[in-house]
C-alpha cells in the first residue's frame, strides 16, 4: 500500500508539472522569473492553439522568447492577455492568408507586448501588422522592431494594424508597408491610443489615410516626440508624413525626413488632411522641405505647428531650443535621433541625411535636382543606388551622370530607407589629381631617417578618396627605405616600393597636401643621384581622367672635392667568410658590412628550408665587421647555404657538413 501511495504521488507531481510548463520549453508562467520559455516554432504554435482553444487562458500568465526562431511561423496568436516579452530575439514570420487580425498576435486585450523583433512577412486582408493584429483595450507594446514586409487591404500597420486605447512606445518600422486604405508606418488606423518615441524607416503606400507613423487617427490620440524617415507615398488622397488623416488629438514635437508623394491638396509633409470639426492641436513639428514639396498641413505651413526647413537647419543643434533634451539628442552634420532609440542600428540610418544642394535661392529638392550633392557616411551607413542615373564618390559626393529617376538606399544591414529622386540636370565627375615627389638637391650621404614626402593636388575640394595602389622606385644604392607615414601597407623590393590602401587627406581645391612620406637612410652608394619615380597610382573609384605624375630625384653631396664621400672609403666590400674546417660543431662567421639597417644571417637547406640564426642591427660608425658562432650541431650530412641579409643585397656562401 506504501508502494502504491509513492507512485500515485509521483505521478500527479508529474501531472502538475506538465500542467504547469505545458507544451512550451520550460518555466511555469506564474512570474516574470519563471515565464514560460519559448525558442521554437513549435512553441508559438502551442501558444496559438492555447488562447484560440481557451480564450482567456493567457490572462496573468507571463511569456518570454529564449532564443531566436528562424524557422517560418505561420500560426497567429490570437485573443492573447498575457505578458510576452521578446527578450530582443528575432522572430522569422510568413504569414500569409485571406483573414482578418494577423500579425504575431492576431488579437491582444490588456496585454504588455515588449522586445519583440519579428522579420519575414505578413499578408492578409483587414487589421495586419508585424506585431498586433488588433490592439484591443489597455495593450501596451513597446520597444518592438518590425522587419517583415506588411500587405493588406485596410488597417495595416509596421506594428500594429488596428488599434485601441493602446499605448505604443520605444517602437520601429523598418518593413515595407503597403495596404490599400489606412496604412502606417507604426500604426493603420488609431482610436484614443499613444503614440511616443516610435520611428519608421520603412516605405509605407497606399490609395488613402497613408502616413509614415499612422494612417488614421481618430478620438484623442496622442502622437508626441516620433520621426518618419521613409518614403510614404499615396495615390488618392489623406496622405502625410506623420498621420494620413487626423481628427481628434495631438501631434507634438514629431520630425519627418522622408519624402511624401501624394495629389497636391491632398498631401502634407506632417498631416495629410484633418477634419475641421474635431480638435487638432499640432505643435513643434518639422519636415525636410528638401524631401517633401507639400506644406506640413494639408499642404500648408503653420508657424510653431508644422514647419518646413532646409536639411542643413534640421541638423546638429538647430531643433534643440525647441524640441528639448528630454527626448532628443543632437549631433554635428546629422538629424536629431529619439533619446530612447539611440543605440538601435536603425537609429544610426536615421540620422543620415542626403545633402542636396541648398547654396542657391532655388534649392533642389527630391525630384528636381541640378546640382552634385552628399550624403552622410557616418555610423558606418552605406549608400546604394537603384539605377545607373548617379554615382557615388568614397567622399559621400554624388555625382549626376544621367538625368532621369533613380532611388538612393542609405542602409546598415537589413536596416534601410528610401529615398526617391529626380535628375534634371548633369554635374558628372570631373575630380583631377596630381601627384608629385620632390627634388632634394645636396643631400647629405649619410643622413639617417631622410624623409621623402609624396604630394598630391586637386582641382576641387574631395575627402574621403582612396588609392588602392602607388608604385615608386628609387635607386636603392642611393636611398632605403624604413618605413612610411599615413599607416598604408608597403613593401620594398629592389627599390620598387609598392604602396597599398592610401587614404588622401581632405583637400582643399589647388593646394598642394602632403600625401605620405617615405623615411629611409641615404646610402654610400656608387652614384652620385637618383629619380624619385612614380611608376603607377589605381583609384579605387574612377577618375574623369587618369592622374598626372610629376618626378622628383635626389642629388647627394658628394660632387665637389672635400666631401663626405671623399672621408668615407673602405678598402674592402661587404662579405660574408666562413673560417674552413671548424675543429668543433660552431660555424665561425666574419661579416664586413657598409650600410647602416638591419642585417641577419640565415641557413637554406637543399630543400629551400630557411632557418634565421642571427638578427642584429648595425651603425657603420661604431662597427664594420662582424663575428658570430653558430652551432651546426643539428644539421646533418648535407649540402647548405649562408645567407647574409644586408640593407641592400644578399651574399651567400655554400658550405657541407660531414660527420
Amino acid at each position: 500500500m506504501k508502494k502504491h501511495l509513492i507512485l500515485l504521488t509521483l505521478i500527479l507531481a508529474m501531472q502538475i508539472a506538465n500542467a504547469q510548463t505545458g507544451p512550451f520549453g520550460g518555466g511555469d508562467g506564474y512570474s516574470e522569473a519563471t515565464a514560460y520559455e519559448l525558442y521554437e516554432t513549435e512553441h508559438l504554435v502551442a501558444l496559438a492553439d492555447s488562447v484560440y482553444n481557451t480564450p482567456n487562458w493567457s490572462v496573468g500568465k507571463y511569456f518570454k522568447v529564449t532564443n531566436n526562431i528562424p524557422d517560418s511561423v505561420r500560426s497567429v496568436i490570437t485573443n492573447f492577455n498575457g505578458i510576452f516579452d521578446g527578450q530582443d530575439y528575432t522572430i522569422t514570420l510568413a504569414i500569409s492568408e485571406t483573414k482578418v487580425s494577423l500579425g504575431l498576435f492576431g488579437t491582444t486585450l490588456n496585454a504588455v507586448i515588449k522586445n519583440v523583433i519579428v522579420n519575414g512577412y505578413v499578408s492578409g486582408t483587414f487589421s495586419v501588422a508585424g506585431i498586433v493584429g488588433v490592439a484591443y483595450t489597455n495593450t501596451s507594446i513597446t520597444n518592438c522592431i518590425n522587419l517583415a514586409d506588411i500587405t493588406g487591404f485596410q488597417y495595416t500597420g509596421g506594428i500594429v494594424g488596428n488599434s485601441l486605447q493602446t499605448t505604443i512606445t520605444n517602437c520601429i518600422n523598418v518593413g515595407n508597408i503597403n495596404g490599400k486604405h489606412n496604412a502606417g508606418g507604426i500604426a493603420g488606423e488609431s482610436f484614443n491610443n499613444e503614440i511616443t518615441q516610435c520611428m519608421n524607416l520603412g516605405s509605407v503606400s497606399g490609395d488613402s489615410y497613408v502616413g509614415g507613423i499612422t494612417g488614421t487617427v481618430y478620438t484623442n490620440t496622442s502622437i508626441t516626440n516620433c520621426i518618419n524617415c521613409g518614403f510614404v507615398k499615396g495615390n488618392i488622397d489623406n496622405i502625410g508624413g506623420i498621420a494620413g488623416h487626423f481628427q481628434d488629438g495631438i501631434v507634438e514635437n514629431c520630425i519627418n525626413t522622408g519624402v511624401v508623394e501624394g495629389p497636391e491638396g491632398y498631401t502634407g509633409a506632417i498631416i495629410g488632411a484633418c477634419a475641421t470639426y474635431i480638435g487638432l492641436l499640432a505643435l513643434g513639428c518639422f519636415y525636410n522641405k528638401q524631401m517633401c514639396i507639400y506644406g506640413g498641413i494639408a499642404g500648408e505651413d503653420i508657424e510653431g505647428q508644422a514647419e518646413g526647413r532646409l536639411t542643413k537647419e534640421l541638423i546638429g543643434t538647430n531643433l534643440q531650443a525647441i524640441l528639448g533634451d528630454e527626448n532628443w539628442i543632437y549631433n554635428d552634420n546629422l538629424y536629431p535621433i529619439l533619446k530612447e532609440l539611440k543605440d538601435e542600428i536603425a537609429s544610426k540610418v536615421a540620422v543620415s541625411p542626403a545633402y542636396l544642394d541648398d547654396i542657391n535661392a532655388d534649392y533642389d529638392i527630391y525630384n528636381n535636382i541640378d546640382e552634385c550633392f552628399y550624403v552622410n557616411l557616418e555610423n558606418g551607413v552605406q549608400w546604394a543606388k537603384a539605377f545607373d542615373n548617379i554615382n557615388f564618390s568614397n567622399s559621400g559626393k554624388v555625382y549626376l551622370e544621367k538625368i532621369g529617376e533613380d532611388t538612393i538606399y542609405a542602409s546598415i544591414g537589413e536596416y534601410k530607407k528610401t529615398i526617391p529622386i529626380m535628375i534634371n540636370n548633369l554635374c558628372q565627375n570631373n575630380m583631377k589629381f596630381t601627384i608629385c615627389a620632390d627634388t632634394h638637391k645636396l643631400v647629405h650621404p649619410n643622413a639617417i631617417n631622410y624623409s621623402l614626402p609624396i604630394h598630391i593636388i586637386a582641382n576641387e575640394d574631395v575627402s574621403g578618396y582612396v588609392i588602392e595602389k602607388l608604385v615608386l622606385e628609387i635607386d636603392r644604392n642611393i636611398f632605403y627605405t624604413q618605413n612610411i607615414d599615413n599607416d598604408a601597407n608597403w613593401n620594398n623590393l629592389n627599390g620598387i616600393i609598392t604602396i597599398n590602401n592610401i587614404s588622401i587627406p581632405s583637400l582643399k581645391s589647388d593646394i598642394k597636401t602632403e600625401l605620405l612620406t617615405v623615411r629611409g637612410d641615404i646610402l654610400l652608394g656608387d652614384k652620385d643621384s637618383s629619380t624619385i619615380d612614380i611608376k603607377e597610382v589605381i583609384f579605387i573609384e574612377e577618375l574623369s581622367e587618369a592622374p598626372k605624375l610629376f618626378n622628383g630625384y635626389i642629388t647627394l653631396n658628394i660632387c665637389k672635392e672635400g666631401n663626405d664621400r671623399l672621408l668615407k672609403t673602405f678598402d674592402y666590400a661587404p662579405s660574408l667568410i666562413i673560417s674552413k674546417n671548424p675543429a668543433s660543431d660552431l660555424l665561425e662567421v666574419k661579416c664586413k658590412v657598409i650600410e647602416n639597417g638591419a642585417y641577419w644571417l640565415e641557413i637554406v637547406d637543399i630543400t629551400g628550408k630557411t632557418k634565421i640564426v642571427k638578427e642584429w642591427s648595425v651603425n657603420i660608425n661604431d662597427k664594420q665587421e662582424f663575428n658570430f658562432t653558430i652551432p651546426i650541431s643539428m644539421y646533418g650530412n648535407s649540402s647548405y647555404f649562408l645567407i647574409l641579409n644586408t640593407p641592400s643585397a644578399k651574399y651567400s656562401h655554400k658550405f657541407i657538413v660531414e660527420k
